[in-house]
């Protein structure tokens, strides 16, 4: 049997629990991680710079030095792989990184790493459709077309090299082995559990590594022509994390305020704000969190926020909630929106981050929404409803990330089926239908409510117009325990 070969970006915590999954079944999948940094762990790992000296480039890293966690150990962990029971319920990062480094030892992810390789470039490779049987286990179906009438200008533009989409072939489409392990008609999307057939387009992967390490000899290869590689792979989890870009907003006359300008991104340690007057501007956990932290060094700390949004839990005395920043005035004081005028030696951004996926050719058709808060054409917040074997890992926020990551990979997700077998024109019907739903609106964010399909683990019966990131065209039973698929809604 053919194996399909699985690119994952990314080997933080939602790019290792990806492969822990898919090489838990190593006759079915070759799976290749790409991971940037000389080690696992992505934000969790701690550095007390902010740009790395070699390089010059911005580490991949939001942590802060005394940063704990807001949510206990119990329940953070992967469902499968506690924390050891000698913890403190709230730890720092040096306990999580130190967690997830096992995690990968334990499940051996680590041998499916190319550490110090980025990922440049990402794009389909739309082919002509082969007949699908149990013989033709890597046949590339492609589901729909990929243009892209709303374009993110992160997305590469280069002039696509790929072929025309080609509609989904009927005949292949309609192999779904029945529970008796017979063919039996299914709708268009449905993943083959015997035959594996992929649902969506191949994809062309470009990558460029700092060292290569030739398989075949062992030797390390150096210099341009050796360090970028492009391969095929079968399907792809984009897994690189939405804690690096920083997002603040627009605030005229800034260029004129004479003290320090940071994000907390770049926020390492309360001791260099000692006896300053300091604007945190943003109350969510990183604002709170930050304003407390600066608050035993700082002389003044005032937190900027939406009155709708001020802090409820009582603030040390020299700590003041106050209305939204405006301007910067010609004397370079900040101007708030009631009209107070504070003399401040600091702004920190606390004002969270943006999606980015620089690595993603314009032909995926991937964009994010000027709002910065959502990525489309996703269905159910991970899967891309235009090609479906491209998977998000990890997107939502105000979750509980471990236990959610695991359950997107245990959780079979059913495909907006009907709107699949649509090419060209029906592109805009897809993106509809693949826009997230919270209540009676639709909502622009990644944010999970409750809903069926999160409690909805892997049955021993193969489902029509159905995909499972974890288990791409199969249909084995995952157990997803209640507790923790609650944590996912």
């Amino acid at each position: 049997m053919s194996k399909l070969r699985v690119a994952v970006v990314g080997a933080g915590a939602g790019g290792l629990c990806v492969a822990r999954h898919l090489i838990a079944t190593p006759s079915r999948y070759e799976v290749v991680v790409f991971e940037n940094t000389s080690q696992v762990g992505g934000t969790w790992v701690y550095h007390d710079d902010v740009v790395d000296a070699t390089t010059g480039a911005a580490v991949h890293s939001s942590m802060y030095a005394n940063v704990r966690t807001n949510l206990s150990k119990e329940v953070m962990a992967y469902p499968d792989y506690p924390f050891p029971d000698a913890l403190p319920s709230y730890i720092g990062h040096q306990e999580v990184l130190h967690y997830l480094e096992s995690y990968a030892e334990r499940f051996k992810v680590t041998e499916q790493i190319r550490f110090s390789t980025s990922v440049t470039e990402i794009r389909p490779v739309l082919e002509s459709v082969r007949e699908a049987t149990p013989s033709t286990a890597t046949s590339a179906l492609s589901a729909s077309g990929s243009g892209n009438e709303q374009e993110s200008s992160q997305m590469r533009d280069e002039p696509a090299s790929v072929a025309s989409p080609v509609a989904v072939n009927d005949a292949a489409a309609c192999l779904q082995p029945s529970a008796q392990g017979g063919s039996g008609p299914a709708a268009a999307g449905t993943v083959l559990s015997s035959a594996i057939v992929p649902i969506g387009p191949r994809w062309s992967v470009t990558s460029e590594s700092s060292t290569v390490l030739s398989m075949a000899t062992g030797t390390e290869n150096t210099g341009d022509d050796s360090d970028k590689c492009t391969e095929i792979f079968d399907a792809v989890f984009i897994c690189n994390g939405h804690y690096f870009k920083p997002m603040a907003p627009s605030v005229p006359g800034l260029d004129r305020f004479r003290g320090t300008v940071i994000h907390s991104r770049d926020y390492r340690r309360p001791e260099v704000f000692r006896g300053q007057a300091v604007l945190v501007v943003g109350s969510g956990p990183s604002g709170q969190d930050i304003c407390l932290e600066v608050s035993h060094r700082a002389r003044r700390v005032w937190v900027a926020a939406s009155p709708g949004k001020w802090i409820k839990s009582p603030l040390p005395s020299h700590v003041t909630m106050c209305p939204r920043l405006k301007s910067v005035d010609d004397e370079g004081c900040v101007v708030l929106a009631d009209g107070q005028v504070l003399d401040a030696d600091a702004i920190i951004w606390c004002t969270g981050y943006a999606y980015e996926f620089p690595f993603l050719h314009r032909s995926c058709g991937v964009s994010v929404e000027a709002s910065q808060r959502c990525v489309r054409p996703l269905y159910q917040h991970m899967v891309h409803a235009v090609h479906p074997s491209m998977f998000f890992i990890g997107l939502p926020y105000i979750i509980v990330p471990f236990p959610l990551m695991h359950c997107q990979l245990c959780i079979r997700v059913p495909l907006p089926a009907p709107q699949l077998r649509r090419v060209g024109g029906g592109v805009a019907a897809v993106r509809a239908a693949a826009l997230p739903t919270h209540g009676p609106r639709r909502s622009p964010v990644h944010v999970l409510h409750r809903s069926p399909v999160h409690h909805r683990s892997i049955s021993s019966n193969a489902l029509p117009g159905t995909v499972c990131a974890g288990h791409l065209g199969t249909s084995a039973p995952v157990a997803v325990s209640d507790r923790h698929a609650a944590m996912a809604g």
